[in-house]
């Protein structure tokens, strides 16, 4: 009986957590954009969102990743998603970031953090700007290369005042 309650609980939290990542991907500057998602536990830290700003025609892109697993990483996804709900998407992406990263150290998240790519994606170019994620590459169609592009960054969470750098 215990053990079937368990379940479904962490069957809820899953879909709750599920239910917090976009319905469909956005139609937006003639981007093919395609996602995936594959938890590895019931609940897990995985995240991503856009955010398409009308006034400027361009399209805000959230990616990340929580430490630790299960539902102290559900957790930090949820905070993540309310912070970016109260960011303004106007500013520069490294002060969005710097504003999420404030918000969730205010909540108190113990020694787990939110590992965050945001992207400002426009008809032009795109900016990128990082917390404690992988690099990113970058496929140049021009010269069929692939470029590395890593920006340094502590995770969201780890101290109140970091800054953040972004990269055009």
């Amino acid at each position: 009986k215990d053990i079937k309650r368990q379940f479904k609980e962490l069957e809820e939290a899953r879909n709750f957590q599920m239910g917090m990542l976009p319905d469909k991907n956005p139609s937006v500057l003639n981007l093919d954009i395609a996602t995936h998602i594959n938890t590895a536990e019931e609940v897990g830290g995985d995240y991503y969102d856009f955010f398409i700003q009308k006034k400027s025609n361009s399209l805000i892109v959230a990616i990340g990743d929580a430490t630790g697993h299960g539902m102290i990483a559900g957790n930090i996804v949820s905070i993540t998603k309310a912070g970016l709900s109260s960011v303004n998407f106007e500013s520069p992406i490294n002060e969005i970031l710097e504003n999420l990263n404030r918000i969730i150290k205010k909540v108190g998240i113990g020694r787990n953090r939110m590992c965050l790519n945001i992207c400002h994606v426009t008809k032009d170019n795109f900016e990128i700007c990082s917390a404690g994620m992988p690099p990113t590459y970058l496929y140049k169609n021009s010269n069929n290369s692939i470029e590395e592009v890593m920006i340094s960054g502590l995770p969201a969470g780890s101290l109140k005042n970091s800054k953040y750098s972004s990269e055009k």
